[in-house]
Formats: C-alpha cells, structure tokens, sequence
C-alpha cells in the first residue's frame, strides 16, 4: 500500500531509499564474496604446510591449518595482510577495515545508535577490495 503514493515527492523519495538499500545490501554481498575469497587463498597458501617432514604431521599440521582460517578474525586476516604484502599500501586495509565495519553494521541491523564511521559506496568498496584480491593472484603461493 506504500507504493500507493499520491505524490510524486513522496515516490521519489522511496526510490532513492530503495537505491540506498540496495547499495547497502551491494556491499554486504561484495564483502561476503572478498571474505570468502580471503580464507580460500589462505588455505591454498597453507598447503605448504604439508611438505613439512615427517608427512603425515606436516598434513595433519595442514588439516588444522585449513579448519581454522574459517574461524579467523577478518580483520586480523588483514593486519597480518598489511603487515606483509600491503606494508607500501596501507591504506588499503584501512580502507577494507572501514567496508568490514560497514559490513558488520549492516549484518546486525543498522544499530542508529552505532553508525559506522564513513557511508561505504559500492564502486569505492569494490576498487579497494578488487585491488587486494589483485594483489593476492599477483603472489601466488607456489
């Protein structure tokens, strides 16, 4: 019954909030996308824990390896990124850090009270976390 709306000012007020929902949820899904991302490239770069000798606690070593990276702290996944490939590019990751914050505010329901510290546009989120994901097939782990 809201799109029933005798005004114009009024329709075009609900579209622009409808392109601002659908930016949000934009970014959210582009950030789920780069996360998962993240942890299959750290379980590909683990693999070398394998070689380790003996064999068999070298993948053993592995099999833990890889069950854990799905429980790492994404922004300690890139504190660590920062401080290894990204040690020329900083801001990068603080810029990614911003889209994480964004993220989780909007993953658990636009808390007014606890509004992220910059307003995440889809291009500008996708430009930093695109020129990471970049850089990470740029150094493959073998």
């Amino acid at each position: 019954t809201c799109v029933e709306t005798p005004t114009l000012t009024d329709a075009m007020r609900m579209i622009k909030e409808g392109n601002k929902e659908s930016d949000t949820l934009f970014v959210l899904n582009m950030w789920a996308t780069f996360e998962r991302f993240l942890r299959n490239d750290l379980q590909e770069r683990g693999k070398l824990l394998r070689d380790n000798k003996p064999p068999a606690l070298g993948y053993s070593i592995y099999q833990h390896f890889e069950k854990e990276v799905e429980f790492w702290n994404p922004g300690e996944i890139l504190d660590f990124l920062k401080e290894s490939l990204f040690k020329n590019r900083a801001y990068l990751i603080g810029h990614a850090k911003q889209i994480l914050a964004y993220r989780d505010w909007v993953a658990h329901g636009k808390n007014p009270k606890n509004p992220p510290s910059s307003d995440i546009k889809p291009l500008a989120a996708y430009n930093t976390l695109d020129e990471i994901v970049e850089t990470l097939l740029a150094n493959p782990p073998f």
